[in-house]
C-alpha cells in the first residue's frame, strides 16, 4: 500500500505528519509546501491531478463533497481529541491495513472510522 498510496497533507494537520509519512516510505506532499495558503478548491484540485489522498482536519472538505460534489482522489479527515502526529500515523496505517482510501471519504475519530464512498454523495 505505501508505495501506491500518495498524500496530501493539509496546512492544518502539520508539517509534522508529512514527515513522518515521508520516513515510513510514503509519497507525500505538504500543502504548505506546493502553495502556503492555497484555497480547499485548490487543494481537490491537486488530490485530483497527482491521485493523492487529502489529510485534513477541516470539515469543509465534507461540505465540498457533500454540497459542491467536488471529487478529491480520496479525503481523510481527522476528528480525533488529539492532534500528535505520530499517534495520527498510526490510526492511519491501521486505516490503510484495512482499506483502500482512493475514491472515499475516510473520517477517522478516536473510537470510530467511518468509510463511503465518494460516489454516494
Amino acid at each position: 500500500m505505501k508505495s501506491k498510496t500518495r498524500f496530501l497533507v493539509d496546512e492544518c494537520v502539520g508539517r509534522r505528519l508529512h514527515e513522518l509519512l515521508v520516513a515510513e516510505g510514503f509519497e507525500s506532499v505538504y500543502v504548505g509546501d506546493w502553495k502556503a495558503g492555497a484555497s480547499d478548491e485548490e487543494v481537490v484540485e491537486k488530490s485530483i491531478s497527482d491521485q493523492s489522498i487529502i489529510l485534513t482536519e477541516d470539515k469543509d472538505f465534507g461540505e465540498l463533497v457533500v454540497r459542491r460534489s467536488l471529487r478529491p482522489h480520496g479525503l481523510i479527515i481527522f476528528r480525533t481529541s488529539s492532534v500528535d502526529p505520530e499517534r495520527r500515523l498510526t490510526l492511519l496505517k491501521r486505516v490503510l491495513d484495512r482499506t483502500n482510501p482512493s475514491g472515499k471519504l475516510v473520517v477517522i475519530t478516536d473510537r470510530i472510522v467511518r468509510v463511503r464512498s465518494l460516489e454516494d454523495f
